[in-house]
């Protein structure tokens, strides 16, 4: 009986072994990531878009008509119709970066809301999105949050402000919620609020930033899509 208790004991703990040891190796080399604008990518593209269309959220502001969307950047970046490199555009493409951003703007107020999905190429520490990623994304929704409002609707960033307050991790679905701060702000500077959130609200990074027009320099206004 001790030797049969000794065999049922050793399979669980070689069954549990293998279930971690497999769990370890693919966090921390996980399998190759699709190689952009391959037919994998493509397939991996499409199968997270037709998640996001699944999501509440996404529903929800679908819906409404106070609200507007699109999918960032699939329109040229400025009003002459030029499409200038970006780095959301090129390093950070593809699923293995950022396949899905959902762009829903409320006109009379202001806010901005995007549904972000990080891809695995975007981490930093194996599972986690990568510090500089996500204060990339934050800088282009805060920056697009200011340039609707600029009657010049082009600007640039002067400062920005981030508190990381829990791990935003790979592969997952989340919600950058930005709004301009109606106390201060002209026709050449204004702040703006707002921060990344998990599907069930779970503030995850906090952010708030300045953006100006320039003087002096003349900047091609954005497109009403980018």
């Amino acid at each position: 009986r001790s030797r049969r208790r000794g065999l049922i004991y050793s399979t669980i703990f070689l069954c549990v072994g293998i279930s971690v040891g497999s769990l370890f190796r693919f966090s921390i080399a996980p399998p190759p990531l699709p190689t952009p604008g391959s037919p994998e990518d493509a397939y991996v593209i499409s199968e997270i878009h037709t998640q996001a269309s699944r999501l509440p959220l996404v529903q929800t502001l679908s819906s409404d008509r106070a609200w507007t969307s699109w999918d960032a950047y699939t329109e040229p970046l400025n009003s002459r119709g030029g499409a200038a490199p970006r780095v959301t555009l090129g390093a950070m493409s593809g699923s293995r970066g950022l396949p899905y951003q959902r762009v829903f703007h409320n006109a009379s107020t202001g806010e901005i809301i995007s549904v972000v999905y990080f891809g695995g190429g975007l981490a930093g520490w194996p599972g986690v999105v990568h510090g500089g990623a996500l204060a990339t994304v934050l800088d282009e929704s805060l920056g697009r949050c200011a340039i609707k409002r600029f009657p010049a609707r082009t600007g640039v960033t002067a400062r920005l402000e981030l508190t990381y307050k829990r791990p935003t991790t790979t592969n997952v679905f989340y919600v950058v919620k930005v709004r301009p701060d109606g106390s201060r702000k002209s026709d050449r500077k204004m702040w703006v609020e707002g921060h990344v959130e998990t599907a069930t609200g779970k503030v995850c990074i906090e952010a708030k930033a300045l953006f100006v027009v320039p003087k002096g320099i003349t900047l091609m206004p954005m497109s009403e899509g980018f």
